[in-house]
């Protein structure tokens, strides 16, 4: 696999739910210490549970918004 951004991940969605998704980052916001990117690895859970993903991320984010658009809501309103 490969690592993806944020970024990539919130243009991801911009495809799926066919609506453009404006993204703005506020530089006050911004700590120059913070990583500039984190990367999963699932090769533990690899060799432990002889897990391996079978689906790519965008078939992933896909499924995702799919069931929460048909699902209902997480919690009720009284």
């Amino acid at each position: 696999g490969r690592g993806v951004s944020v970024l990539e991940i919130i243009e991801a969605l911009s495809e799926i739910f066919e609506k453009a998704i404006k993204v703005t980052i506020d530089p006050k916001l911004v700590r120059i210490d913070d990583p500039a990117y984190f990367v999963g690895d699932y090769s533990k859970l690899s060799s432990y549970f002889g897990w391996a993903p079978k689906y790519k991320l965008i078939e992933t984010l896909g499924w995702m918004s799919n069931e929460r658009l048909v699902s209902k809501p997480l919690m009720s309103k009284k």
